[in-house]
């Protein structure tokens, strides 16, 4: 049977099957040092977007070897307005014990902000394929921050979809044992304004 890490979220059920431990504190979403972006900060009316395909692997218990895949295409006008695509997919290599299984999905990009070579973004999923669960996994969201340099970097939690947590919630202001943190091995995602 498929073993996910799945991140319990206030009033949800499991998450999704590329995930992170569970959160330590009582009420994880209430964190004193979450960026949100709103559409009162100056820096929000410069238009931004971020386009591109990365490949990275997980490390640690339970995820260790896991391949994800993300694909971004996606624009923040001057308006404050975002549009954009978000792709995934989580692949568990096969071991001795387990057949291994590869988990997929799509949503919108509600939120991107760019500051120099580093994007915050909120991306929702409504619906997530996994293997050996008929329903799938329902509403859920990415809060990732992505950094451009000679290979890209990303840290990235799942929670709730907005108002769950602010959007362009920053997710390395949570606990690190709440987040995960990758290096690509292949691909690149360019952001605009660089």
């Amino acid at each position: 049977m498929m073993q996910a890490i799945r991140l319990a979220a206030v009033g949800l059920a499991t998450l999704g099957a590329v995930g992170v431990p569970a959160l330590a504190s009582a009420d994880p979403f209430k964190h004193p040092s979450t960026t949100a972006v709103t559409a009162a900060d100056p820096g929000w009316l410069v238009p931004s977007g971020i386009k591109g395909t990365g490949n990275f692997t997980l490390h640690g218990p339970q995820i260790e070897g896991d391949k994800i895949r993300f694909e971004f295409d996606g624009r923040t006008a001057r308006t404050g307005i975002t549009h954009g695509t978000f792709k995934f997919r989580h692949h568990k290599p096969a071991t001795d014990t387990d057949p291994g299984w590869t988990a997929y999905g799509d949503g919108e990009i509600t939120c991107l902000r760019v500051t120099g070579g580093v994007a915050l973004l909120t991306a929702v999923v409504e619906h997530e394929v996994v293997p050996g669960m008929p329903d799938g996994i329902g509403a859920h969201a990415f809060y990732l921050r992505i950094v451009d340099g000679a290979k890209d970097s990303l840290t990235f939690i799942q929670g709730p979809p907005p108002p769950g947590l602010p959007g362009c919630s920053d997710p390395t202001a949570f606990p690190p044992v709440n987040t995960t943190k990758s290096t690509l091995d292949t691909g690149n995602w360019t952001l605009t304004p660089a």
